[in-house]
Parts: structure tokens; C-alpha cells; sequence
């Protein structure tokens, strides 16, 4: 039996981000059933008269059926699904580029605020930022691949 790997975009966590090339769909799909196999029906809801129901009663079994439906898929995804710390995929981030980054948002800013002039001191400033920025971040890839 071949396993096909396709790509996933969730992000269930901001610390964890999701591998989004590392979902193994079959095994997921196997432990998501064999996981919600073992949740608990509320079927009793439906056999007994509704007359005799109290409506907090039946919310609150509703509420604890769905928390218990999530709680299984999160726990299948957790098993199946690959997490990389925030900073894994740009270990060559540093400092020089951060500093860029925020120059480079600062003169858009002031350039867009100004109505965002197809010219000018302010247009040619937030030219050279945000060129300067993206040339850094090719370079410290790209010195990094090496």
C-alpha cells in the first residue's frame, strides 16, 4: 500500500506552526477513526421523550459530545501531523535583518500615509528600504544554503 504525503495549512498554534508537508493523510485518517470510534454516542437524547427533557440537560450533553469530537481530531493531528518551532525555517535570521524589516515597514508607512506618491523623497525612500530588506534576506538565505 503506498502512503501519499499531501501539503496541509492549519495553524493550530502560533509557537508550533504546522509542517504543512509532513501530513501523512492515511495514517491520519486510520487513527481518526479508530479515535472517534471510542466517543460516546449520546443516543439516549434521542430515545427519551422529549417532553421529559430538561433543556440545560440536553445543551450540556450536546456541549460535551462536540468538546469530546474535538478533542479526539486535535489529539489524531497532534500524533499525525509534523510541528516546527517558529524560528526552524529562517535559522539565519538575525538582528541586521530585523532592524531592516522595521525600517522598511516604517517608510511604507510614512508613504502611504502621504497618500502614497508615485514619486518623491518619501516614494524613492521606501523604494530603497524595502529593496535593501529583500536583497539581505536573499543573501543570508542564500549564505546559509552553502
Amino acid at each position: 500500500m503506498e502512503v501519499q504525503i499531501y501539503p496541509l495549512s492549519l495553524g493550530l498554534s502560533d509557537s508550533l506552526p504546522l509542517d504543512g508537508t509532513r501530513v501523512i493523510f492515511f495514517s491520519y485518517y486510520e487513527l481518526k477513526r479508530d479515535v472517534l470510534s471510542t466517543v460516546q454516542v449520546p443516543i439516549h437524547l434521542l430515545v427519551e421523550c422529549a417532553s421529559r427533557l430538561d433543556i440545560d440537560y440536553v445543551t450540556a450533553v450536546i456541549n460535551q459530545y462536540y468538546d469530546n469530537i474535538v478533542h479526539a481530531l486535535y489529539s489524531a493531528s497532534l500524533s499525525c501531523i509534523s510541528h516546527k518551532h517558529r524560528d526552524f525555517y529562517k535559522h539565519w535570521w538575525d538582528e541586521e535583518l530585523t532592524l531592516l524589516k522595521e525600517s522598511a515597514i516604517h517608510s511604507f508607512k510614512l508613504w502611504a500615509a502621504l497618500g502614497k506618491p508615485r514619486n518623491g523623497k518619501e516614494h524613492e525612500t521606501m523604494r530603497q528600504d524595502k529593496l535593501r530588506y529583500k536583497l539581505a534576506i536573499r543573501s543570508k538565505a542564500a549564505a546559509s544554503a552553502k
